[in-house]
C-alpha cells in the first residue's frame, strides 16, 4: 500500500521574515504549523541528500516529515530578474521543502525517497512562494497542500536520508471556545479567578522588584539607536575610522571595505544627529568639514540580534558631497 504525502513549505521573502508558508490541512486545522518550524532546521543540504525528522505531540500524534533546506533562487520559482534571492540586508534566503507523512518510519513501514519526490513537493509550494515573494500583505494566509503518494518500488538512485533526534511537543488541542459546553466554561472562569488570584501576587512581586532595582540606580540594558550615532560620530571626528567601521551592520561591511569612512569622512570637524524616526531606524547626522562645506548623511541602523546593539546598514551620502 503506497504512503501519503503533503508537501509543506518554510521561507522567507526580501521584507518578510520566515513563516511555514504551504502545510498539511490537519496541521493547519489545529494550528500547529510552528511545529514544522522548530523541527526543520540545520545547515544546506547537500546535492541528493535529505533530513527525516519525527514529531511526537499530544495535538497531532507521531507524523515524520522529511525536508531539504534550498538557497533560493529566483529562476527556480519563476521570479524575474533575480538569480540569488537575498532579504533585504542582503543575506542570501535558504527555504524548506518537504513533506509530512502520518506515522512514524522504521524497519516495517519505508518510504521512498527521490528526485521525483522532491519535484513533485517543488510542483506544490513554487506558485505560493512566488505570490509571497510579490506580495506587501503581512497577513499571507498559509495554503494547505494537497497529498500524492509516494514511490512502492525503490529506485536504485535513492536520496541519502540524515536522520535528527525526535521533536517532543506537548501542547493541548486547539479547541475553539463556542465549542466547550456551558459547564466547562463555567470550569474555565473558576479556574481563571484561581489563575488571576496567582498572578496578582507575581504581579505585585515584580512591580517591588522594579521598585527596587530603581531604588539601587540599577537599569536592565536596552540597547539604543541614538548611543550608536554618538558613537559614530565621535569616531569621524577623531578619525577613528576602524572604530567607526566596525559600527557597521554584517551586510554593510560585505559591500564596504574597511576604508570607507576615511575616504568619505575625511576632515570631520563636527558631528551631529539632526532627527531620529521610524520603526526602522532612519537618521540623519549633520556633517560639518574642516573646510567649511556642511552637508546631511542619511543612515539607517538595525538590530541584529534581538538585545544587540544597533548598528549602521547603510549610509548614503548627498549628490553634492563634500
Amino acid at each position: 500500500m503506497s504512503v501519503q504525502a503533503w508537501p509543506f513549505l518554510i521561507g522567507r521573502s526580501e521584507t518578510q521574515g520566515y513563516r511555514v508558508l504551504v502545510s498539511p490541512h490537519f496541521i493547519t486545522a489545529q494550528r500547529q504549523s510552528s511545529l514544522l518550524a522548530k523541527a526543520a532546521v540545520g545547515d544546506e543540504s547537500a546535492p541528493k541528500t535529505a533530513t527525516y525528522r519525527e514529531i511526537h505531540s499530544n495535538v497531532l500524534g507521531n507524523i515524520s516529515i522529511v525536508f531539504r533546506i534550498i538557497k533560493a533562487t529566483g529562476q527556480y520559482y519563476d521570479i524575474e530578474n533575480e538569480d540569488r534571492l537575498k532579504d533585504e540586508g542582503g543575506r542570501p534566503i535558504q527555504l524548506m521543502e518537504g513533506f509530512v507523512v502520518n506515522g512514524r518510519i522504521d524497519n516495517n513501514r519505508q518510504i521512498v525517497v527521490t528526485e521525483e519526490v522532491f519535484n513533485a513537493v517543488h510542483e506544490q509550494v513554487k506558485r505560493v512562494y512566488r505570490e509571497f515573494w510579490y506580495t506587501t500583505d503581512s497577513t499571507f494566509p498559509e495554503r494547505v497542500s494537497q497529498p500524492f503518494s509516494l514511490p512502492d518500488v525503490v529506485p536504485d538512485k535513492m536520496f541519502l536520508l540524515k536522520s535528527l533526534p525526535p521533536l517532543l511537543d506537548s501542547q493541548q488541542p486547539y479547541q475553539p471556545y463556542n465549542q466547550l459546553t456551558q459547564a466547562a466554561s463555567r470550569e474555565y472562569q473558576k479556574r481563571n479567578k484561581r489563575i488571576w488570584s496567582s498572578w496578582q501576587l507575581w504581579i505585585a512581586a515584580a512591580i517591588g522588584l522594579i521598585l527596587v532595582i530603581v531604588g539601587s540606580g540599577l537599569y536592565i540594558y536596552t540597547p539604543d539607536p541614538q548611543s550608536t550615532l554618538n558613537s559614530f560620530c565621535n569616531d569621524l571626528r577623531g578619525a577613528n575610522y576602524n572604530d567607526a567601521y566596525a559600527l557597521l551592520s554584517t551586510a554593510a561591511k560585505k559591500s564596504n571595505p574597511v576604508s570607507t569612512p576615511a575616504l568619505n569622512f575625511k576632515n570631520v570637524k563636527s558631528c551631529t544627529t539632526q532627527s531620529q524616526s521610524g520603526s526602522t531606524q532612519s537618521a540623519q547626522l549633520l556633517v560639518t568639514y574642516k573646510n567649511g562645506c556642511i552637508e546631511q548623511v542619511n543612515v539607517t541602523l538595525v538590530e541584529e540580534t534581538f538585545k544587540s546593539p544597533w548598528v549602521i546598514d547603510s549610509i548614503k551620502l548627498p549628490t553634492n558631497h563634500c
